[in-house]
């Protein structure tokens, strides 16, 4: 079963799910598709999805995770999720990161990103955390960004944090626990570019 996200207002049926949810679908024809939210006495809150005349029912809230993250994302006003990533760092710095993000919009999916630039001292260090951003729909977080991170510690005992700008302004920033190995300093720092892409939004 296909697993969707409430949005955060009732969507009127006549509505096209392009321009009005995601920019993905910008079209100047677009796709006959939309996204209809009814209530259902016994079953609760539901969505089901129109594609060219096809009917496909999908299920909310796909897991508590969902619930938590969600309710996090209306109340703040920002995009909010869990991350986790490294950097591998000696002069050059090497990133990757892969994150589940919720919208205030009510959309989640994943993001994947890569980049490179410089970093020091030299070592490995990891970040698994927090990320919030001013992001309101996940396909603003696709594109290229500039980014920023620094952490300190050794082995499992450290804290990091990164943060990445592009030209949307939206800040994705993560904060957490950093384990990693850092010569000859316990700390290290880096930055460069970057590119992100969504996934399943």
């Amino acid at each position: 079963m296909v697993k969707a996200r409430p949005e955060r207002d009732r969507l009127d049926p006549a509505v096209p799910l392009g321009g009005q949810l995601s920019c993905r679908h910008r079209d100047p024809d677009p796709v006959d598709m939309k996204l209809i939210s009814e209530i259902d006495d016994t079953a609760g809150e539901w969505v089901r999805l129109e594609f060219n005349g096809a009917v496909i029912d999908l299920d909310r809230w796909p897991s508590p995770a969902g619930h938590v993250l969600d309710a996090a994302s209306r109340l703040t006003g920002h995009s909010i999720g869990l991350c986790a990533g490294g950097n591998l760092f000696g002069g050059y710095d090497l990133m990757g990161s892969l994150c589940y993000m919720s919208t205030p919009s009510g959309e989640a999916g994943f993001t994947a990103s890569v980049g490179g630039g410089g970093g020091a001292p030299w070592g490995v260090s990891g970040l698994l955390g927090v990320s919030v951003s001013k992001t309101q729909r996940g396909c603003d977080f696709d594109g290229a960004s500039g980014y920023l991170w620094g952490s300190a510690g050794e082995g499992l005992y450290g804290a990091g944090a990164s943060a990445s700008y592009s030209s949307s302004g939206t800040w994705p920033t993560t904060v957490g626990w950093a384990p990693g190995y850092r010569v000859p300093a316990p700390f290290a720092f880096g930055g460069g570019v970057s590119r992100t892409w969504t996934l399943g939004w």
